[in-house]
């Protein structure tokens, strides 16, 4: 599978908080005998580590080099690691174990790699306090989290950041500004509208697009858009058909 492109400007900030993580990622010839020495407390906290980004690899489709540099981890050495305190690895435990949480909620490997990219700028805005970041994707009426399990990672992504830093211009939202408010975005009902497989798919064909529906059944904002797209999409359809097309 190709690696996606990556623009400099798109990847997270380098975090010091990871520097545990790129080493037991990317040393694979090494990693197995070197955490057999580790002390009993370490090589637990070790395990959690390597085990989160593991899952992540597999959900992104990364392979450990493309997700180290994704995640914004430094260079570490073998010697610098033994050296960590258990206190350090537990930082890196914890936000990795938090961003693992958070990808489960989307389904397909885009969302899960926008996810990755936009949740280290998040933890830098609220610096490097992950008890806050969490805080951010669980608040507000509509949070982060409640976007994720939508599939609106950079909705979601606004949000988080918007609840740390209120004056955060949320880029990513829906043009449907009215009330009642509109949770989902255009793009992503007209997939569902259109029901093909392709873009099923593309919204995370098991499990996130049976909870839009749910949603959008539940909620008047979203039901309202919904009708009217496939309305809108209705009429599109028959006045090409009409041209002759």
């Amino acid at each position: 599978m190709p690696e996606l492109l990556l623009e400099t400007a798109t990847l997270p900030p380098v975090l010091p908080d990871l520097e545990p993580v790129s080493w037991l990622i990317s040393d694979h010839s090494n990693r197995e005998r070197f955490l057999e020495e580790l002390d009993p407390e370490q090589k637990i906290i070790a395990a959690e580590i390597f085990q989160s980004a593991t899952r992540l690899e597999q959900c992104t489709g990364w392979d450990g080099e493309t997700l180290v540099r994704c995640l914004g981890c430094p260079a570490t050495t073998v010697g610098a690691f033994r050296d960590m305190k258990v206190e350090r690895l537990e930082v890196s435990s914890g936000y990795l174990g938090l961003l693992q949480t958070l990808s489960a909620l989307v389904e397909t490997e885009v969302d899960t790699r926008m996810l990755v990219l936009g949740y280290g700028h998040i933890y830098r805005q609220a610096s490097n306090d992950l008890n806050l970041v969490k805080t951010a994707f669980m608040t507000g009426d509509f949070s982060a989290f409640d976007f994720l399990q939508l599939g609106e990672v950079q909705t979601a992504l606004d949000t988080a950041l918007q609840a740390i830093d209120p004056a955060h211009g949320q880029t990513g939202r829906n043009p449907f500004d009215g009330r009642p408010p509109v949770h989902i975005s255009t793009g992503r009902l007209d997939a569902l509208i259109g029901g093909s497989e392709a873009e099923l798919d593309v919204l995370g064909r098991y499990v996130v697009a049976g909870r839009m529906r749910t949603h959008i059944a539940e909620c008047d904002g979203c039901g309202a858009a919904y009708a009217y797209r496939k309305q809108k999409l209705s009429e599109e359809a028959e006045s090409f058909h009409s041209q002759g097309n």
